[in-house]
């Protein structure tokens, strides 16, 4: 059970490099790659302690599920920060273009950089925010299914005495990035 701490202090890492950024913006791809394999590694940290927890048929599920919560509380955080910096990006977006918006959106990307840079790169960072946030849902799936599932091997260990391996297949899976 020592994941969860890690797990949540990871959450929270992600939280504080998202609160920088909104200060600062998104920056270059490669912050947003960063960003994104953080979350990878994050979901990943969450299988290794499901088929851990499962695999042992703990006794302190409850306590890990308390975790889960706590995890997902901090990640809460993490969305309503990412939510706050796509609502500036498109309010600056639309601020930059004003009623020239339909017009501009209808241009290539290549002709958009060439009509206002800055629109052109606040819609990129838009579009980069709300890849992280489909990222962060992911994440946040995994730790209500984590959950769930820990309820109900707790439930069925409650009710039988013994220990019963849940089975661990069907957890929300994170594509890989490119």
């Amino acid at each position: 059970m020592d994941r969860e701490p890690a797990l949540c202090h990871q959450i929270g890492m992600l939280t504080g490099a998202l609160s920088g950024l909104q200060h600062s913006g998104l920056g270059d791809s490669g912050e947003k790659k960063g960003l994104m394999q953080q979350i990878e590694q994050l979901h990943g940290r969450l299988q290794e302690l499901q088929l851990e927890e499962w695999a042992a048929g703990s006794s302190e599920s409850m306590g890990t599920r308390q975790e889960l919560v706590q995890c997902r509380v901090e990640l809460s955080r993490c969305m309503e920060l990412l939510t706050q910096q796509q609502d500036q990006a498109a309010e600056q977006y639309r601020r930059v273009l004003g009623d020239g918006k339909p017009a501009f959106e209808q241009l290539s990307h290549e002709e958009q950089m060439r009509e206002s840079p800055e629109a052109a790169a606040l819609r990129q960072q838009y579009q980069e925010l709300k890849q992280v946030g489909r990222q962060v849902q992911r994440l946040n799936e995994g730790l209500m299914d984590a959950g769930y599932r820990l309820d109900r091997a707790y439930e069925a260990t409650s009710s039988s005495g013994a220990a019963e391996v849940v089975d661990a297949g069907g957890d929300v899976e994170i594509p890989p990035f490119s």
